[in-house]
This record gives C-alpha cells, structure tokens and sequence, in this order.
C-alpha cells in the first residue's frame, strides 16, 4: 500500500469530458472524500493529445477547487492513460525465468511487436500468472505496457505546471480490474466491456488475474463524429444530447444500433475465441463505460449475451460513500445507468495507486525520485521507532535496577573501608590505576565494535567485478551507507554479472541499476548504486590483520 499517505486523487480525462475523485483507505475501508466531472470543448484535446494546454490546466483546476463535497487539496494523483495511446501486449516466458531476466529479455522481444524503438517509449510489465507445474512445460504470462516518452512527458509537464505530483500512470485493464473488483465472481471467468471514449476495451479476468486483454481504438467518439456528419450538427452539441440521456433523438439514422451491434459482435468473437482456446467458460459479463447509456445498449446486450449472466460494472460499489456528505442528486440521469460509470478509470487508477502490482508507466525520473522520498521516510520512520524502542527500554533497565544500585553502592562503600584498613593507601592508588586502565579499554573495545573497514570494504567490492568491467568512479557516502559505483562493461552480459555478483554478496544489502545502464550493447557506461549491511562488514583493523 502506499506509504506516503492514505488519500490520493484519480483522475481520468480525455477528447469530451475529465473525471476526478478522491480516495481514502481507513483500515480496510476505502472511502469517497470528493468528486468532480467537467466537459471539454472538442478543441482542448484531440485524440488523446492536448492541443490547448493553458485551457486545459484551468478546467483541471477547477475541478480540484470546486469538487463535490469540498475543495481537493490533495496533490498526490493516479493517471489513467487513455487506451488508445497505450500500446500492450502479453508475453509467454519459460517459467523458471527471474524477474531480472525477463525484464533483459523483454527489452529485446518487445520491439518485435510495438512500432518504437526502445529508447523512445516508457514501459514496464507485471507477471499477470504461472502455468501450474503438473503441465511438462511450465510457462509465465507477463502483461508488456508502454507509451511514447512525448506523451507521457507531456502530462507530467501539465500536471507539474498544476503543482501536483503524479505517482501513477495506469493502463485501462488494471484500472477497470480494480474499479470493477467488488463485482467480480469468485472463482468464476468475467468478460468487462468497457464502452470508453476513445476506446472499447474487453478485458477477461479470473478473480483478480487478467486472462485476455484487447482494446478497439472505436470508442464514442467514433459514434459522435459518424452522428455529426450525418446530421451536420456539431460534436459538442450532440456530446450535451448525449449527456441527457437523449441520444434515442437520432435513432432514426441507424448509427447507435450499428455503433453497439459492431461492438457486441466484437465481444461475442472474443468469448468464442476464449472458450474454444481455452476450453474454459466465462461465467457473466459485465457492461461499463462512458457510452453505455446508448439508447437500446442493454436490450441488445441481452440478446448477444443471453446464454450469460449480464451485470451493471459499477465502480462506486467498491467505496463507502458517506451520503451526508455529498450532494448525489444528478438531474436528468437515467436512473437505470448509474452516474458513477463515468468514472471508472479515475476510481479504478487511485484503487491502484494503493496497491505494488501492476503496470506504471511513470518516467524513470520519477519513480526514483519517488522511490528516493518513500526510502526517506521509511528511514525517518524507522529512526523514530528506533528512539521510542531505545527509550522506553532505558526507562525499563533505570527502573530495575534502581534498587540494586542502591544496595551496591551500600556494599562497595562497606569494601572500600576494609580494604583501606587492610592494605592502606598504597593498595586503593594501584586499584585505582588498574580501574583506569581498564575503563580505557573497555571505551576502545566499544570504538572498535561500531567501526568497519573501509579499505576492506573497497577491495571486496574490487573483487566482484568481473573480467570486462572497469570501475572509472567510486563514491562512498558514510551517512547513508552507500556506494555509488560508475564505471564501463564490455558488454550486457558482462553487466548483468556484475550486477549478479554485487546482490549475492553478503555485505551488500540492495542493489540499484537504472534501466538506462541497458541502453548501450557494448561498451556500456553504467551507474549502480549499493547499499551496504553494517552487521556483514569486515570490522575496523580487520584489512590490517590480513596484511
């Protein structure tokens, strides 16, 4: 879960509307704090990209300022990229490859099917599952997501200009996955169709685990602009008939029951595809999306979808919404199609944020400053913990040995007096010294104890370079025990051994490669970053000794 706060913001906008909501977890609860939706002049963003930035920034705004039931004041948010700008794709890797070998292999096997070079997109990838092992060839499916660097740097240069720091940027199947879960049947097959914008998406899932995903760049959007030109009226005109429920108005051209038949029968292919493929059932099918209050969407859906079970995704069922709260009264809404479908991605992005698994596609920079500020404040905290710890057991040992003290200084008093009347002052001036001596011992033993062997330290790290890797710099900052380490491989495979050597070590605890380390094939400059183990250090004066 997330650890800098437990409040975040989704938001999810594209070509006609945005969507913002505020998401809080308490205990195991997850709470509605605010919410805001606003139209977009069809001329602010095109197709997934923003064309009128300045514009674009003063709706965001005031979403934030004028949310239902008050302002939004957190600044921590969750992106959903629209699916049409979002390329994914699942691999099948043999099963005993480790998390660090797929990412290797991915890198190359990813550029066979996107239409970028590796260096000009942002991506990352989640193991979605693992054959079981009674199968003679066990494999894993790991779902590949990436985007272009323009576009995402584009949002991230928004919302900076906003003043807000995004932590996620979600792909459509994890936030329907997350925004649609409550609804999910146990231990049963569900087919999600997402009835988007710019995009139709059907998304497969067993339980928690995504099985197929498929996104048709086709969504209402295509509708509109099909309605418009038939009818010679403007698209943000026909989005606000759209808005009331009201589309039934142009039924007569035909273009909302072909727009649906297209994509039921798309669904319908997808099931049959699955089921045969798979020789496995999907048990219901679940209808959700900005456009499914599309005049006919749920009679026809009957009749595609007979022989399943046919539910309403409805992304607010996850969350506690407080109704004294909020004011929920949205005139002019059918009541059959909750408001809430408009917001799926946005509940479904801020769900996400809580939780490790999944896809990010925030940049590299990012995530390690990101990273960078989570390793802060977990050391700030552990710090803290430290010091209550420490604290209260120095108050427990005060404490008890309180009245021991007491009686001993009692009886080294009563010794003290037989010892001078025995030996004389001679005997209390060299028991004297002796104590002296060894306090100073004792004082260089405790010295000793909390040092390590910095030079010893340096020659093990030497030592697991292997032959074709050079150190060109060394970087030991004693306040963090860290090392940061640059240098140049021969090649990637010299690399990755150097990387393997370091995270086998025993006094190195962590292990940091940036990506970019992988962006040369030979030659390569790489920075890594370790930190150490105190408790497996080579203690101060131990290089000494060996010498």
């Amino acid at each position: 879960m997330s650890i800098f706060k437990n409040t975040i913001v989704g938001i999810d906008f594209h070509d006609y509307s945005a969507q913002i909501v505020e998401v809080s977890i308490r205990g195991d609860k997850k709470y509605l704090e605010s919410y805001n939706r606003a139209l977009i002049p069809g001329d602010v963003i095109v197709d997934g990209e923003i064309k009128k930035r300045e514009d674009l920034k003063i709706i965001l705004k005031n979403l934030f300022d004028h949310a239902n039931p008050r302002p939004i004041e957190t600044k921590t948010l969750a992106i959903t990229f629209p699916s049409s700008k979002v390329i994914t794709h699942i691999f099948t890797f043999p099963g005993d490859l480790k998390e660090d070998e797929i990412r290797k292999v991915i890198s190359y096997e990813a550029e066979t099917v996107i239409p970028f070079s590796m260096n000009d997109i942002y991506w990352d990838y989640t193991i979605l599952e693992k054959d079981t092992s009674v199968k003679n060839h066990v494999y894993q499916h790991v779902l590949f997501a990436c985007i272009n660097k323009q576009i995402a740097d584009q949002y991230c240069s928004l919302f900076a200009e906003i003043e807000t720091s995004p932590v996620l940027f979600s792909i459509t199947s994890d936030s329907l996955k997350y925004s649609i879960a409550p609804e999910l049947l146990n231990g049963k097959k569900s087919l999600i169709l997402d009835v988007d914008t710019l995009a139709v998406n059907y998304l497969i899932l067993e339980n928690s685990t995504i099985k197929h995903f498929f996104s048709a760049n086709e969504g209402g959007k295509k509708l509109i602009k099909e309605i418009s030109k038939e009818t010679s009226i403007v698209e943000n005109a026909i989005v606000e008939i759209k808005e009331k429920n009201q589309l039934n108005v142009f039924q007569k051209t035909g273009k909302v029951k072909e727009f649906i038949d297209r994509n039921f029968k798309r669904g319908q292919k997808i099931i049959e595809e699955y089921e045969s493929s798979k020789s496995q059932k999907i048990d219901q099918v679940l209808l959700t999306g900005e456009f499914i209050n599309l005049p006919g969407f749920m009679e026809l859906a009957k009749q595609y979808f007979a022989e399943y079970k046919i539910m309403m995704g409805d992304p607010k069922l996850g969350l506690i919404i407080e109704s004294t709260k909020f004011n929920l009264e949205e005139p002019d809404r059918d009541e059959y199609i909750p408001y809430s479908i408009y917001f799926n991605n946005s509940i479904g992005s801020a769900l996400r944020a809580f939780y490790s698994i999944g896809i990010n596609l925030l940049p590299d920079s990012l995530k390690e400053s990101f990273s960078s500020k989570r390793r802060t404040l977990l050391m700030g905290i552990a710090s803290v913990l430290m010091t209550i710890m420490t604290l209260a057991a120095a108050t427990l040992i005060a404490f008890h040995s309180q009245s021991i003290n007491y009686e001993q200084s009692h009886l080294l008093a009563k010794k003290s007096a037989v010892m001078k009347m025995i030996y004389g002052q001679r005997y209390q001036e060299i028991r004297n010294q002796i104590k002296t001596f060894n306090t100073e011992v004792n004082d260089l033993a405790k010295i000793d104890n909390s040092l390590f062997s910095v030079p010893e330290m340096i020659k093990e790290i030497y030592r697991l370079m292997p032959k074709g890797a050079v150190i060109t710099s060394f970087n030991f900052m004693d306040n963090g025990l860290t090392v940061s380490i640059g240098g140049i491989a021969e090649d990637r495979d010299v690399l990755l051994e150097t990387e393997g050597n370091m995270k086998k070590a025993e006094f190195i605890e962590q292990v940091i490669s940036p990506i970019s380390n992988y962006d040369e094939k030979n030659k390569i400059p790489f920075q890594l970053t370790i930190k150490l183990a105190f408790t497996k250090l080579s203690s101060y004066g131990s290089s000494t000794a060996k010498n």
